[in-house]
């Protein structure tokens, strides 16, 4: 953990649950809906290899997501400090932290991967929830089909570069998928089809060993397209600055290229690249030097982004 915890009394093991049961019961107090995902949901229904996780992520019914974020800023939760380029490029969530507290809660509107409408992905997912105790709280979680289709994409998403995601795969394809009766296989791809999952999922619906759809072609959905290439490029900074330069629009566009461009004096100091207090000169050799090592890597970028998955994979 960071240092911004430092002041933390609390265990990580024990935070855990306490945090997905307080986190759920602020929802309630506003009458906002929220959802855990992974970490602990993930070892509750067996769908991993048993670990403790760095923080604890919320699924919140996107009409209630400023509501909620409010609500936990009432409680001193506030906004992990981020560069403005490192806001741009993570859209999907907003990590919260708390001095006392050794973990963070990542709140989510939507889930990378689930390309229906994030109203319509959470009111299925809250519809097939069920309730769990923890740290003494009733929580409602995603049911265990739900859990494991979260899981194989936040898998997939990284997995070229992360050991433990490649682990993590696979122990759902080799342990997890073999336990399902048909029944329960043939719920897991309708479930991926109610939450635009199919194509994103593919990898792992193709263990459930049942007729799947075809896939969508390329250009026949834009944010299928930027999940392809997002895979296809692993954590590769430079292809995630490129997605977002496609996805972005006018002034927003504009203000991407700034930040990767000439990047403020804050944003090199937050993200280690030169120390707080550093002269002028120091932060403008900086900014060409993270300038030229971005153009070495383009042609590298651009070859992985034009491998991505096409319909075919």
């Amino acid at each position: 953990m960071t240092g911004l915890h430092a002041g933390s009394a609390l265990e990580l093991r024990d935070a855990l649950p306490l945090a997905i049961g307080f986190a759920s019961a602020r929802a309630t107090t506003v009458g906002v809906r929220a959802l855990p995902l992974k970490g602990l949901v993930a070892n509750h229904h067996r769908i991993r290899p048993e670990r403790m996780s760095a923080d604890v992520d919320m699924l919140v019914e996107p009409a209630g997501f400023e509501q909620y974020l409010d609500q936990l800023a009432a409680a001193g939760w506030e906004q992990r400090p981020g560069s403005n380029l490192a806001s741009r490029l993570v859209m999907h969530s907003v990590s919260l932290l708390h001095p006392a507290w050794p973990c963070d809660i990542d709140v989510h509107p939507s889930y990378p991967g689930l390309l229906a409408e994030p109203g319509d992905v959470f009111e299925v997912m809250w519809g097939r929830g069920q309730s769990t105790p923890f740290a003494h709280f009733n929580v409602v979680i995603p049911d265990r089909d739900s859990a494991i289709l979260v899981q194989a994409l936040h898998s997939l998403r990284t997995w070229r570069e992360s050991p433990r995601h490649q682990a993590e795969y696979e122990y759902l394809v080799r342990v997890v998928i073999p336990q399902l009766d048909r029944v329960q296989r043939v719920d897991v791809l309708e479930l991926a089809e109610q939450v635009g999952a199919v194509d994103t999922a593919r990898p792992l619906l193709r263990a459930l060993d049942l007729r799947l759809p075809a896939p969508l072609p390329s250009g026949a959905d834009p944010r299928l397209d930027t999940w392809r290439k997002r895979v296809a490029s692993g954590a590769d900074r430079t292809a995630q600055v490129l997605l977002a330069l496609q996805r972005e629009r006018g002034v927003g566009r504009l203000r991407l290229a700034s930040a990767v461009l000439w990047p403020t004096r804050f944003d090199l100091e937050l993200d280690g690249t030169v120390p707080t207090g550093s002269t002028t000169m120091r932060v403008l050799v900086a900014r060409f030097a993270r300038l030229l090592r971005g153009l070495r890597l383009l042609p590298r970028t651009l070859r992985a982004i034009s491998k991505s998955p096409d319909a075919a994979d």
